[in-house]
Formats: structure tokens, sequence, C-alpha cells
């Protein structure tokens, strides 16, 4: 991840990160990217991502080791009442934009976003 040197975070605003590409197995994406210390948006904005709850699609709820490693890692229903109750308890929320169109989606060579209908 690369940040501007301009970019201010405000840690009593909330805000909605998303990451691509969404791939085959996005669960590593925030799990290594956005809440690891490591991270330079953790490192440069503690509190922003220290109150942000990730979202996993809501069919990953349903499969019993998925389900639990979720909770345990403190990941949260991507649905929108979920996202909403967490929104207007203050938090930020991170999400893998695309979907599992995404990958179904992909040209070797071409970035493509899947964004309709989500």
């Amino acid at each position: 991840i690369a940040l501007p040197d301009s970019l201010n975070l405000d840690e009593k605003e909330q805000y909605l990160f998303g990451f691509h590409p969404h791939a085959v197995h996005a669960i590593g994406s925030f799990v290594t990217t956005w809440q690891h210390p490591a991270n330079p948006l953790f490192r440069k904005f503690p509190g922003t991502v220290d109150k942000m709850k990730c979202g996993a699609a809501s069919v990953l709820w349903y499969v019993p080791w998925v389900r639990e490693t979720l909770l345990w890692s403190g990941w949260i229903d991507a649905g929108r009442k979920t996202l909403d109750k967490h929104l207007s308890k203050g938090a930020s929320i991170g999400i893998v934009i695309g979907g599992e169109a995404e990958p179904l989606a992909t040209e070797n060579g071409k970035d493509k976003v899947v964004l309709g209908g989500r």
C-alpha cells in the first residue's frame, strides 16, 4: 500500500475502505493488509483502523469453520443491516469490492473492478 504524504484521516470521522482485487480468497486481504500493524495505514492512523470493522459476504456466515474464524478475527456480516448497525455505532467499515463476480471477469493483463449490483 502506498499512501500519499498529503493523506489526512480524522480519527473522529468514519470511513468506508474498499480493497481491490477481490480474487478467489479475499479473507487474507484485510487480515494482512488493513488490520495488521505492518500496514502503512495502520501505522499512520492507528485510531482510524483500530475502530474499523471488516465485512465478509453473508453466505460465509453459514459455513461453520469459516464463521468461527471470522468471529475470532473480529469480522462482521457485510449485509446492509449489519453494516448500518456498526456505522450507527461510529465504526469505519472495510470491504473487499468485486465479490464473486470479479474473479470470473478476469482477463490476463487487464484490471477490472466489478461494482454493479453491489
